[in-house]
């Protein structure tokens, strides 16, 4: 008795065998009623019964019997003889399934004065045999087609209502964003966006279909609406209002304090007051970037400017702008400030040990930088704005490499006269 084998009629083979002659069952029944051989049988074929198309019951078949077919060749491996009454049955439940769906929708069209207009040159009833074979070849969508109809039939004046905003909570908040604001009202599934003025918030929840959860944006002081969009509809309503919570920033230094008019200089600003920062200006030209580093600090890039001189370094936050001071200017220098080497003393030296130079030239008062080719110098002393004694780094290779030194103003321009040659 243990190795008795299981009922022919267990196994995936038979089964698959009865629902390919299901299927070939399907085909003869299409062939013969969209061909003349309709004509040999005993009784007129109708296109209709009632509103329903005669071709509705047997496209749900046709989806349940293929559905069929994939579920046993997906599950050969691991195939359940108690599923077979499932299988034998699929026809049957496939053109009820059909039947009931298309009624239903006909039954919904009729509720909200509708009707089904085919493309041109689609089959009139081209829709319902889609829902049909649909329906017959996932039973889940029938399920889904009858909420769906209910929403429609139940929804006065029919679709999805309209999202409603009835309150916000709070209704203030700082000019900096950051605020949470709990939106309160109805219709809110499926929100795609939310909006305080034209601004988008930073991000917001759907709690629920009467809630939801928005961070608000950077704005400025006064009031806006609220707009939430959903994917059928969107609505404007509640007033938030932004206020100023803080004191405006202030600058209390910069480093440096000059730069060439080209722009391009690093510069350090302290002060109070920086988070949220939105802008930073040097006189009247924004800095190429900034990066607030924290609430006393934020370092910006020049940008360039037409004319040498001094301008006013202003920092901007929703709460406002630093007031200007002697505290905040940063010099633009001008391409004759820059440094120049007219001269060196002596012109070569050896590449393993330190030399000690004279450098003659211009604009040496500032200096920050002494370089022999990329190699900083081991050391070098300001004598004066027209000398600079320095001393030659360690070389790698032997040859020539220019002299440059570096100010504020920017670094001197190279030339023959500023060679020097390790040997």
């Amino acid at each position: 008795m243990a190795n008795q084998k299981p009922p022919i009629c267990d196994s995936p083979g038979f089964v698959l065998l009865v629902e390919v002659f299901y299927l070939l069952v399907l085909f003869a029944i299409g062939l013969i009623y969209v061909t003349d051989l309709h004509k040999l049988l005993p009784l007129t074929l109708t296109d209709y019964f009632g509103s329903l198309p005669v071709g509705v019951p047997w496209f749900g078949a046709l989806g349940a019997v293929i559905i069929s077919l994939s579920g046993i060749v997906d599950h050969r491996k691991d195939w359940d003889p108690s599923l077979k009454f499932w299988h034998f049955t699929r026809p049957l439940i496939g053109a009820g399934l059909a039947i009931i769906s298309v009624l239903i929708f006909q039954a919904g069209i009729l509720a909200v004065a509708s009707s089904p207009i085919p493309s041109k040159g689609a089959p009139p009833n081209l829709l319902y045999y889609l829902i049909a074979f649909v329906v017959g070849y996932r039973e889940e969508t029938f399920r889904d087609l009858i909420k769906r109809l209910a929403d429609v039939i139940l929804t006065p004046g029919g679709g999805v209502p309209p999202p409603v905003i009835r309150l916000l909570n709070p209704p203030k908040g700082g000019v900096a964003g950051g605020d949470k604001v709990t939106i309160t009202g109805s219709g809110f599934t499926g929100t795609t966006s939310v909006k305080f003025g034209p601004t988008l918030a930073t991000n917001f929840q759907v709690d629920s279909d009467g809630q939801i959860t928005a961070t608000t944006p950077l704005g400025t002081a006064g009031t806006v609406s609220v707009t939430v969009t959903t994917k059928t509809d969107s609505v404007t309503g509640g007033e938030f209002t932004y206020i100023t919570t803080g004191a405006a920033p202030t600058v209390t230094g910069i480093n440096p304090t000059s730069g060439p008019a080209s722009g391009g200089s690093s510069v350090t600003i302290t002060g109070t007051g920086f988070n949220g920062a939105t802008g930073v200006a040097f006189g009247s030209t924004a800095a190429s970037n900034f990066t607030v580093n924290s609430d006393t600090q934020i370092r910006a890039t020049s940008p360039a400017a037409n004319l040498s001189g001094a301008v006013d370094v202003m920092v901007t936050t929703p709460n406002g702008t630093s007031a200007i001071s002697s505290a905040d200017q940063f010099t633009y220098l001008t391409p004759a400030l820059l440094p120049t080497v007219t001269s060196i003393t002596p012109t070569s030296g050896p590449a393993g040990s330190g030399t000690s130079i004279t450098i003659t030239g211009t604009g040496f008062t500032r200096a920050t930088a002494v370089n022999f080719g990329s190699i900083a110098a081991s050391s070098f002393n300001v004598d004066s704005d027209t000398q600079i004694t320095a001393v030659s780094p360690t070389a790698v290779n032997s040859g020539a490499v220019d002299v440059t030194v570096v100010t504020p103003g920017g670094t001197s321009t190279t030339g023959a006269a500023d060679q020097f040659t390790y040997t």
